[in-house]
């Protein structure tokens, strides 16, 4: 991969993911219910950037 793409990439796939989670787990914190998520390299994804990281 080119230099800076997970720069670039990183906040974007972030971004997606979060949405996806939003519209196909609607009211699960409501229900009680939860989802986890884990990545070994999270801090290359959010590229320094803690917004990303909700």
């Amino acid at each position: 991969m080119p230099a800076g793409m997970t720069q670039i990439l990183g906040p974007m796939m972030l971004k997606s993911l979060k949405e996806t989670i939003e519209r196909v787990c609607p009211n699960w914190q409501v229900e009680g219910k939860s989802l986890t998520l884990a990545c070994d390299e999270l801090s290359m994804l959010a590229s320094d950037d803690s917004e990303s990281i909700v």
